[in-house]
């Protein structure tokens, strides 16, 4: 998600432009397309609302990497939210700018902090979360927020989106999952996403990006689950 170059996750949600004024070369340095919004004013803002967006997306690029398959790369600092102050080229900087403070860090970041630990550790103890092995037969389905299957035309219109992985040799161990749904929604507002009810034991929200306060739900028969704005969550079997 982020790199060395460009800007850092904070500075991802935080910023629509670059900020390379102190790097001596009239911002004319650093690459101008950083795929970045920053949800309604530039830089640190004191506005609940954004910032609410911001630490959410912040959650949900992080889950959407320590989620994927393959080797994650985390940028030091983005797991508690480091800021480079807009600036995306800050090789050339030994100051505030560039430094990584470790310590004394503000709630908001060190509650990041925390969510960072909690989906490293799933990751670490749920084989479903990680690929080792191309050959495993793992079982992945992509649905629709009607909960039928995704259609080459809702690929190409983007749409929220439900990811079903599944490893059937998994059942017999204890304590690990054998089937695990992530639930996506890209957009502004709140989306009605149809569970899909196939298997057995119905599913438990494991986590979600949003409302922390949902983690337990039990979902047994087809409802809809409604998946809150710029989210994703995921559920697991009972």
């Amino acid at each position: 998600i982020t790199a060395h170059d460009g800007f850092t996750l904070n500075d991802m949600v935080s910023y629509n432009e670059k900020h390379n004024d102190e790097n001596g070369e009239d911002n004319n340095d650093g690459h101008n397309d950083n795929r970045s919004y920053n949800y309604g004013e530039e830089g640190p803002t004191e506005d609940e609302g954004i910032n609410a967006v911001r630490e959410r997306q912040k959650r949900n690029f992080l889950a959407t990497l320590m989620f994927s398959h393959g080797t994650p790369m985390l940028l030091a600092g983005d797991e508690f939210g480091r800021s480079q102050l807009g600036n995306n080229n800050g090789y050339c900087q030994d100051s505030e700018i560039s430094w990584v403070a470790w310590e004394n860090l503000p709630e908001s970041n060190e509650q990041l902090r925390e969510f960072t630990r909690q989906i490293i550790k799933l990751r670490h103890e749920q084989p479903l979360l990680r690929r080792e092995n191309w050959r495993d037969g793992m079982d992945i389905k992509w649905f629709n927020a009607g909960g039928g299957f995704q259609t080459s035309e809702q690929w190409d219109e983007g749409s929220t989106i439900g990811l079903y992985i599944g490893r059937g040799d998994l059942k017999e161990e204890e304590g690990i999952w054998h089937d695990v749904l992530l639930l996506f929604n890209p957009f502004e507002g709140n989306v009605p996403f149809q569970i899909p009810q196939f298997g057995e034991g119905g599913w438990v929200l494991e986590m979600t990006t949003s409302d922390y306060s949902k983690k337990g739900l039990v979902i047994t028969k087809e409802r809809d689950f409604e998946l809150e704005g710029r989210s994703l969550a995921l559920f697991r079997r009972p």
